[in-house]
């Protein structure tokens, strides 16, 4: 059973996923070259299936997500995606922290992680 904060943190946590998995897909479309398409159609994968593990968390259905807008421009994308990330991580090492239920706070600790390395992936485009 989840607490009542664990559970919000979830559910801000699925609809952070969802959004960057848009986001991702719409940046994708606009890549200049076939690796950043590439790279962003990875994202927006793990992303859906950071969204998928929420979904089993709080035993519903994958919500319909809505499409999400982004730039025409490689440069513009990535620092788009840095600060999105970024605040992902930020939030969810707080998730950790308030989380009582050891496997929630776990979770939380490794998706900080996963969101940090997406970060350094991005900043090596950047170089």
């Amino acid at each position: 059973k989840l607490s009542t904060a664990s559970k919000k943190n979830i559910e801000e946590f699925l609809a952070l996923e969802l959004r960057a998995k848009e986001i991702y897909m719409c940046m994708a479309a606009k890549a200049k070259s076939y690796e950043i398409e590439a790279m962003y159609k990875r994202l927006s994968k793990v992303e859906a299936e950071h969204a998928n593990i929420a979904c089993k968390l709080l035993k519903i259905e994958m919500p319909q997500a809505k499409s999400e807008a982004c730039s025409d421009e490689d440069i513009e994308n990535f620092k788009a995606t840095i600060e999105l990330e970024a605040r992902a991580a930020g939030l969810y090492h707080k998730f950790a922290a308030e989380a009582s239920e050891q496997p929630i706070k776990m979770m939380f600790t490794a998706l900080a992680q996963a969101e940090e390395d997406h970060i350094k992936l991005l900043q090596g485009y950047l170089q």
